[in-house]
């Protein structure tokens, strides 16, 4: 009688602790339990919930000392080693926690909670194949696991796996549409692999979900400035900077928006603003440099240039343009400098070639073709054909039939 006596208020309290643990009070369970333990120090189910007690109170180092012995009296619970592995990853002992979540998962094949742990886990010791094929366990055992979707997306983007990120991110939209940092990571994921439409519609929906999303915004705008829809873009970064006024990647992205659109005075005042808070930047001075050049100010060019030799000595577009500016030659100018230059100037290459320069080169080729055949049309074809380059593109419009 007195056993029986003695163990109905370990009962009671038991089940206090348990209900405040469900109940999200887990400090007071803790306290409940550590009381416990120490009328019974083995008593499996208070070591198994004080654990999890502990381990929601942040107490990783109890937590794992009493998971760690209930795991060893219940060795076939896959819930008490999957509660283990978490204990051990609160404590940084990620190896052990992949040990026991991937115990968890063998006890329970079908559960998708220690899968997805243990690709968390495994991403984490930087295997990502391991990874990988643990969140495809968990997607299988339970394919509406949501976080399984945005963590495997995740791990593929740094993989620079980014087609198969972005159907990870889709299916992930695809349980729950209203996740904002989803649709941003799709915006990503689809922006690199070149899908630019694509990724402004996944990024308007992440700051639809999300209107104070600045990162989103500002996302936005560099992906509109990349589609040259340049008043979007602008405004895309306007709305970022209203949010988040000491965003150095919107302010700086906004200045390179200027810049593309021609408009120089605006680039300038952008740039400089941007200097105010990163006057250590040397790509801001770079960008400053060229918006100078560009007006023409090239002594003001000069002294900006130096200030990014100040802070970067190697700089390639510094040199070159010091060494310009200063009526020197440099063997080659920098290949970033020679890209940007090219793109920038395509859009506008055979405009500015025929109405401005009025190249007339193709309809002088077909007249001295017709010269040379006696006023008669020229051949259909020719045995060989030479193409000088920058221009000579457009002959075939002029000797087309």
């Amino acid at each position: 009688m007195p056993r029986a006596r003695s163990e109905a208020p370990l009962a009671s309290a038991l089940s206090q602790a348990e209900a405040l643990l469900r109940a999200g009070h887990a400090a007071e369970a803790l306290t409940i339990y550590r009381t416990c333990l120490a009328a019974e120090p083995g008593n499996t189910d208070a070591r198994y919930f004080g654990g999890i007690a502990a381990l929601q109170s942040g107490d990783g180092e109890q937590a794992v000392e009493w998971l760690a012995a209930a795991a060893g009296a219940l060795p076939s619970r896959a819930d008490v080693a999957n509660n283990l592995g978490a204990a051990y990853r609160e404590t940084g002992r990620f190896d052990q926690a992949a040990e026991a979540f991937r115990r968890a998962a063998t006890l329970d094949p079908n559960g998708a909670d220690a899968h997805f742990n243990l690709g968390d886990t495994l991403r984490d010791l930087h295997r990502p194949e391991d990874a990988a094929a643990a969140y495809r366990a968990a997607i299988q055992a339970d394919p509406a696991c949501l976080d399984a979707y945005i963590n495997f997306g995740v791990l593929l983007s740094g993989q620079r796996q980014h087609a198969a990120a972005a159907e990870m991110f889709k299916h992930a939209l695809d349980l729950d549409p209203n996740r904002a940092a989803v649709h941003n990571n799709l915006g990503t994921a689809l922006l690199m692999t070149g899908d630019l439409d694509g990724a402004a519609a996944a990024y308007r929906n992440a700051v639809a979900c999300r209107p104070d999303y600045a990162e989103a915004h500002a996302s936005l705008g560099a992906t509109l400035k990349e589609l040259k829809r340049y008043p979007e873009a602008i405004e895309a970064f306007r709305h970022a900077l209203r949010l988040h006024p000491d965003f150095p990647a919107a302010r700086r992205g906004l200045g390179d928006t200027y810049l593309s659109r021609g408009d120089l005075e605006n680039a300038e005042r952008t740039y400089r603003q941007a200097l105010d808070s990163q006057s250590g930047d040397a790509g801001l001075y770079d960008s400053l440099g060229d918006v100078l050049q560009r007006q023409g100010r090239h002594d003001e060019a000069a002294a900006i240039y130096r200030k990014v030799l100040e802070i970067d000595p190697h700089n390639p577009t510094a040199l070159h343009f010091t060494a310009a500016l200063q009526g020197k030659t440099t063997d080659a100018p920098p290949p970033d400098y020679v890209r940007d230059l090219f793109d920038d100037f395509a859009p506008r290459f055979e405009q500015t070639l025929i109405q401005d320069l009025g190249y007339d080169v193709p309809n002088l080729m077909r007249k001295t073709l017709e010269a040379l055949h006696n006023g008669k049309a020229a051949p259909a074809t020719f045995d060989r054909a030479l193409d000088l380059g920058c221009g000579t593109g457009l002959g075939g419009g002029a000797l087309k039939g």
